[in-house]
């Protein structure tokens, strides 16, 4: 049976994190199955549609509620005006100003259908959903997969639709001090935490492996919830069957000691902890080589490690790729 299946996402941009990319593996599977399936962006932010485009989405499947509450789209969007902080969205049907400069309220929608204004972001993702739903005639038979429910996932609940609702747990789901022994309770990353709060409204979690949808269940019962909604190890992406096939190098005719890392360059990634071990290494093996594929604030960092010790021929920036199958 086909479904129509929404993924709900903050935006993106010119780079993206894994997030993104596992967004989009799940979407070419269920687009090559014959599902009906739509982004929905919640942040503001310029050239969402030619930014999905080049991640690989059809722009058709992108709705920026933005755009979506002036009756605008991918063919025709709404011009953005912004001024310092705020952003205003306008066209012919109306305006929508978020973060704007009047102190009393965090957005307003001033169209043909709709004079709101909201005090929080996540009023008005509730009253985008609460539009969106009636417009598009949700029903239980529909899917809602949170991305990132930070922000959005208490507006989310609020709605109290017939839709299936689950998340996506994308990173570690314990907070760095984990089990707190004083108070005898899991303590969550503060991205998941509102969803592992609630997880008995949801219909169903995704884990991207079988170790932390275990580990989880077992934090959940920790914390005395022996119930907790359905949670299923999907991984996240997968090797093609040409890729499989293809002739491997055999290890003798590899590049020698080389290293490869492929992420965003952000610090939580702690590639700079990778860069400063090669100069040790390369006390050792003076060929040493670190491949690394990804952008981001981080890279300032791998500069000075590679010019504090001289690493020119040792640590190699390739910057952002979607080819990485020959690399590999």
């Amino acid at each position: 049976m086909k479904k129509r299946i929404f993924f709900m996402n903050k935006g993106v941009g010119p780079t993206n994190s894994g997030v993104e990319h596992a967004e989009k593996y799940r979407y070419d599977i269920l687009k090559k199955q014959g599902h009906y399936v739509k982004i929905i962006l919640t942040e503001p932010g310029e050239n969402v549609y030619k930014y999905s485009e080049d991640l690989g989405f059809e722009r058709s499947d992108v709705i920026s509620i933005y755009d979506y509450l002036l009756g605008a789209s991918y063919k025709n969007p709404a011009q953005r005006q912004w001024h310092n902080m705020s952003t205003t969205w306008w066209n012919e049907n109306g305006r929508v100003a978020v973060n704007n400069e009047e102190k009393n309220y965090f957005a307003k929608i001033d169209t043909e259908d709709y004079h709101d204004a909201y005090t929080s972001r996540a009023d008005l993702a509730l009253r985008f959903i609460q539009i969106f739903a009636e417009k598009e005639n949700v029903t239980s038979d529909d899917v809602l997969i949170v991305d990132r429910g930070d922000i959005d996932a208490p507006a989310v609940l609020a709605a109290k639709l017939p839709w299936k609702i689950g998340f996506v747990v994308h990173a570690e789901h314990r907070s760095p001090d984990e089990r707190d022994q004083a108070i005898g309770v899991m303590l969550w990353n503060n991205y998941y935490e509102f969803e592992f709060d609630h997880i008995d409204k949801y219909d169903y979690a995704i884990t991207a492996t079988e170790t932390e949808k275990k580990q989880l269940e077992e934090d959940f019962a920790f914390n005395g919830n022996q119930n907790p909604a359905p949670i299923f190890a999907i991984p996240v992406g997968s090797v093609s069957k040409a890729v499989l096939d293809r002739k491997h190098v055999k290890v003798a005719d590899r590049e020698p000691h080389s290293l490869i890392t492929v992420s965003r360059l952000a610090p939580e990634k702690h590639v700079d902890v990778i860069g400063n071990a090669i100069p040790l290494i390369k006390e050792k093996y003076p060929d040493v080589k670190l491949h690394v594929y990804g952008v981001g604030k981080h890279k300032e960092d791998l500069d000075k490690i590679i010019e504090e010790h001289s690493l020119q021929d040792n640590i190699i920036l390739h910057g952002h790729s979607y080819e990485l199958d020959e690399p590999y």
